[in-house]
């Protein structure tokens, strides 16, 4: 009896399988980020990390992409040479005046492809396109996610081609086979006639796609074989279904992918295209900026607080100067003064109670049997000189000073009451007076 290695008997059932699948039950499963994998495997089966299924009603069809506008591949021309299309047919399907014409960076372009399985044998749906390259790419994850946006993945393309990964040059000529389908005979049947392929974004979801291609979000969610908890990744393409020819306005115009950013691969580090290089020069200029105006304003703002704390400190040294001062002042007198605590004087005052107030800040107060006035004076003037002035001057028509209080916030004259007034009300009255007398005198 002969004996067969177990994986080549799963191998051959698989394929069995696969021959005997009912084209009414076929569906393209949604690759999410397995499409990255650039070592991916199909020995057993066909995997949605190459390329779509060839499981179609139809081996061959007509067939859409879409491919977002880059720098580099921005008019029909371009973006033709890179997908091996007609030039006239994108200028047509995307409402350009003629192939020269330039599109806005991040536009959804539409490109018409010819599907197909391209042999008896062949297992999974292509576009096929040849491109030359005309600088340094790095590798094959490059190629497919930089370049191609997820059209093709990395896994088909480093199969087809003899190149050695990581040693890309100008020159070489690769072939990149992108990814396309064929409508099952259920879609057929429920109107379909076309698959788009189409490169997930940042800012996509199903059912904006639904809104945009007019299609129900269930279509799209059972073309792809996702479900409402399903996650669309950026970087990674599903298929939309179309009843007819796809229209210029369901196109348009996204972030760019160094705006956005792309998922990073096993490759990445060797795959930043030169947008990406330049938005991190920018972003670190930036940064270099933010940084000097940050230095500048923390200077600023310490300059600021030293001369506002000079002023306090200048201030807090002139009140206790003044402080000073006065204490020298009274303990300079021929007489002593009685300091008065602050306790002492709101008792005599009732707490400068409006009823004890003569005029503006004088007080009357009762400290004992004597009735005296108490005069709140401020620390913005130099209170020793009025103090000074006060004990030094002996005369029987100025008030006598008694004594002096400080409570730390204010100081306060405790002086002679003047029950009848001072020399100037006297000398009011005594003009007011003569002027009456000397008229009665004329009279």
């Amino acid at each position: 009896m002969t004996h067969f290695p177990l994986a080549l008997l799963l191998t051959l059932a698989a394929a069995a399988l696969f021959q005997t699948l009912p084209p009414a039950a076929a569906r393209q499963n949604y690759s999410g980020l397995q499409s990255l994998n650039c070592d991916a495997s199909d020995e057993l089966a066909p995997s949605p990390e190459f390329l779509y299924t060839c499981n179609g009603l139809n081996r061959s069809c007509q067939s859409f992409l879409i491919f977002r506008s880059t720098p580099d591949y921005s008019s029909p021309a371009e973006i033709a040479e890179l997908t091996s299309s007609d030039a006239a047919k994108i200028a047509q399907f995307n409402a350009a005046e003629d192939p020269s014409s330039v599109f806005d960076l991040g536009k959804d372009v539409i490109v018409p492809v010819a599907c197909s399985c391209s042999g008896d044998g062949e297992r999974y749906y292509r576009a096929n396109s040849s491109f030359t390259l005309t600088r340094s790419m790095g590798t094959y994850y490059v190629v497919a996610t930089d370049l191609f946006e997820g059209l093709a993945t990395c896994a088909a393309i480093k199969r087809g081609n003899p190149f050695p990964d990581r040693e890309l040059k100008p020159g070489m000529t690769i072939q990149v086979p992108q990814r396309c389908a064929c409508p099952s005979a259920d879609q057929v049947a429920g109107g379909v006639n076309y698959l788009l392929t189409y490169p997930i974004s940042s800012d996509d979801s199903v059912s904006d796609l639904a809104t945009r291609f007019n299609v129900m979000p269930e279509t799209i969610m059972e073309a792809n074989g996702l479900t409402l908890d399903s996650k669309l990744s950026p970087g990674t393409t599903i298929l939309i279904p179309l009843l007819g020819l796809p229209l210029s306005s369901m196109s348009k115009v996204h972030r760019r992918a160094s705006e956005t950013g792309t998922p990073s691969g096993p490759e990445g580090p060797d795959r930043a295209p030169k947008s990406k290089v330049k938005a991190l020069e920018l972003a670190g200029l930036a940064a270099a900026c933010f940084l000097l105006l940050l230095s500048i304003a923390v200077a600023v703002v310490s300059v600021i607080q030293r001369k506002r704390r000079k002023k306090r400190d200048a201030g807090e040294m002139r009140k206790e100067r003044l402080k000073q001062d006065l204490r020298v002042e009274i303990a300079s007198c021929e007489r002593a003064l009685k300091v008065f605590g602050i306790d002492e004087v709101n008792k005599a005052t009732g707490n400068f109670s409006p009823g004890k107030r003569i005029k503006g800040s004088v007080y009357s107060g009762e400290f004992g049997e004597k009735v005296l006035v108490v005069k709140k004076m401020s620390r913005e003037i130099d209170i020793s000189q009025e103090v000074n002035i006060l004990m030094k001057i002996n005369h029987f028509n100025v008030i006598n000073l008694h004594g002096v209080c400080d409570d730390g916030q204010s100081f306060y004259l405790v002086s002679e009451y003047m029950e009848f007034g001072c020399l100037k009300d006297w000398l009011k009255r005594g003009r007011k007076g003569g002027g009456r007398r000397r008229s009665r005198m004329g009279d």
